[in-house]
């Protein structure tokens, strides 16, 4: 699912050139559900937005199902990020003047596919558990219930990977813990590989696969019984 051969990312140039990754090379199967965890700027989240296909000024390689990222078109890559990819965030980014359905509809608007957009929505707003706030605006829910607003829409296209940057920063820890309990139903059932980037070690005890980075580098990598 997931293949990086010694990537690296670096910002500035010369002595002041700082290298966000360093030498990243890692592999993740698919159906898998992987932490990458590490101090606040180590590279968790640089790391995430190469898989993602967000960040494409890297050294080295970086494939996802076999595809290539580097090889990919602008137009490739955005629609790889549409419909192979689910990015859920920190911060919710919904758009206040939508109800739950149509923030969760707003992947179709950048996509080629046709279909009932609305009952899509309205299919996985029930799958997250919000078969009762559909119609309710952003600022009438809870901050747990817009996280999974924002994760019914990271699931719209049906995407192969889910990519996680601390998606329980914002949410007290009982909130936070039926989130991540809501991942691992998705990764069993719908088959879905889950990549959670975090700096909370809890994590490690849900997770098949742990990512460590220190300083843009990888200094543990290791399967879970």
């Amino acid at each position: 699912m997931i293949q990086l051969e010694h990537v690296v990312r670096a910002y500035g140039q010369g002595d002041a050139s700082t290298r966000a990754l360093d030498d990243v090379s890692l592999q993740v199967e698919a159906g898998g559900f992987v932490t990458i965890v590490g101090t606040s700027g180590s590279g968790k989240t640089t790391l995430l937005n190469v898989i993602g296909g967000l960040d494409s000024g890297y050294e080295g390689k970086a494939k996802i199902s076999g595809k290539d990222l580097k090889t990919m078109s602008d137009i490739e890559l955005s629609r790889f990020r549409n419909e192979t990819v689910g990015f859920v965030f920190q911060h919710f980014h919904l758009l206040e003047h939508l109800d739950a359905m149509h923030n969760v509809a707003l992947p179709s608007f950048f996509s080629s596919s046709d279909g009932p957009q609305l009952e899509r929505a309205e299919e996985v707003l029930v799958r997250v558990g919000l078969q009762d706030k559909l119609n309710q605006l952003p600022t009438q829910l809870s901050g747990g219930q817009k996280q999974r607003v924002a994760i019914a829409r990271a699931l719209f296209n049906q995407p192969k990977l889910m990519l996680c940057d601390e998606p329980t920063g914002n949410l007290d820890t009982h909130t936070g813990a039926q989130i991540i309990s809501l991942f691992e139903s998705l990764n069993t059932e719908n088959d879905l590989t889950v990549v959670v980037v975090t700096h909370e070690d809890f994590l490690f005890k849900h997770a098949s696969q742990t990512i460590r980075l220190e300083d843009g580098r990888l200094v543990a990598e290791g399967a879970h019984a």
